[in-house]
């Protein structure tokens, strides 16, 4: 039987208490990456996500009304009945909240990765030359939000390869791929990922070269 796309469905107490913190802030970087990675690969947990996403934009607009219905409410009860109801909007306001923090820093990181993502055009990177390496198509796919899970995994075995002491059809394009990289991290939403690939291209770029400033600039603002 098919589950209905707005309902939140039963989550592991342990997943809750993960999301909890992750919101919180309270994660290790590592941590905050494996819980990412559970995101994308548990179907259940990540529709519990959505529907969260949901939940919020719904209540966005159910606010000011449920507000007034709460003032309303308050003032026609006994006291047993206003406890209750002031309860229960504790546990709305807490919900909003902690799920309010997860739809805004998503909203957050993807307008980073769109204001940024334009820094390198890679028709100025090859400059008409042909590219044997596939990634002028990679580049594309980053623009164009296309099949980022998938570009991500290439990338990162890319921006590895770049990384080699040894030569290779990646070393000379090492700084924009772990850029294109990061930006791709960041539009799916893996912060802790996105970090981590800039981080490295800071510690591998000359500090003039403009990647390596764009990289610490953006840095400071995830």
């Amino acid at each position: 039987m098919n589950q209905d796309s707005n309902e939140i469905p039963s989550i592991d107490p342990n997943n809750d208490e993960k999301l909890m913190s992750f919101l919180r802030g309270e994660l290790s970087a590592d941590d905050e990456a494996d819980f990412m990675q559970k995101l994308k690969s548990d179907p259940e947990l990540k529709q519990h996500a959505v529907a969260v996403a949901r939940l919020i934009k719904g209540l966005e607009t159910e606010g000011i009304a449920a507000d007034n219905q709460l003032k309303t409410a308050v003032k026609s009860r006994n006291k047993t009945r206003k406890l209750y109801v002031w309860l229960s909007a504790a546990a709305a306001i807490v919900v909003m909240l902690v799920l309010g923090v997860l739809y805004l820093n998503n909203s957050s990181t993807q307008q980073l990765a769109e204001e940024y993502q334009n820094e390198f055009p890679y028709n100025d990177i090859f400059r008409g030359a042909e590219d044997e390496t596939n990634l002028k198509t990679l580049f594309s796919n980053v623009l164009e939000n296309k099949d980022l899970d998938q570009t991500i995994i290439t990338l990162s075995d890319c921006f590895a390869q770049s990384l080699q002491p040894t030569f290779n059809d990646y070393t000379n394009y090492m700084p924009q791929i772990g850029w294109y990289l990061a930006i791709a991290q960041l539009k799916a939403n893996e912060k802790s990922s996105a970090k981590t690939t800039l981080k490295t291209l800071i510690d591998n770029t000359e500090s003039e070269m403009l990647v390596h400033k764009k990289a610490v600039e953006l840095m400071a603002k995830l």
